[in-house]
């Protein structure tokens, strides 16, 4: 451990020496948080309902996973689509929305993640559903998926 003084220089270095039972002990209460913040985990409700978007964003969601995600279990879109995003001019550049997916990996574990969903605009039209990651996957209880 390091020891820093209100001027962010080192002061000291402590060495902390732990026994097997302490260390153990820390693995345990690692354990239990775990388990005690994904029995915990629920996925943000909607806000909006559309069975063809959330079918864009599921797939979306899996073929940006890298062949990871096995399932997309659930689509939650937790803003209203679209948000448009105008320049200077006042030409559309993108519309965009947020979902929370609750997906199956390849390992049989079950993960929730909110994604942002964005349709480019050119020449007058948009383009193709992209589908982005936003922050990390935690994960989630199946029975947990729906509640």
């Amino acid at each position: 451990m390091y020891v820093f003084s209100a001027n962010s220089t080192l002061k000291t270095t402590i060495t902390i020496e732990a026994t097997e039972e302490g260390i153990a002990f820390l693995n345990s209460m690692a354990e239990e948080m775990k388990k005690f913040t994904v029995d915990a985990m629920r996925m943000e409700p909607k806000e909006h309902s559309d069975p063809a978007l959330e079918g864009k964003v599921a797939k979306g969601f899996i073929a940006n996973s890298n062949g990871e995600v096995l399932k997309a279990e659930r689509v939650n879109i937790t803003s209203k689509p679209y948000f448009i995003k105008k320049n200077a001019l006042g030409v559309i550049e993108y519309r965009e929305f947020y979902a929370h997916v609750a997906f199956k990996k390849k390992d049989g574990s079950y993960y929730v993640q909110e994604v942002r969903c964005v349709n480019k605009c050119a020449n007058g039209s948009y383009q193709a559903l992209k589908v982005y990651g936003s922050g990390s996957s935690r994960e989630i209880r199946f029975e947990n998926i729906n509640k």
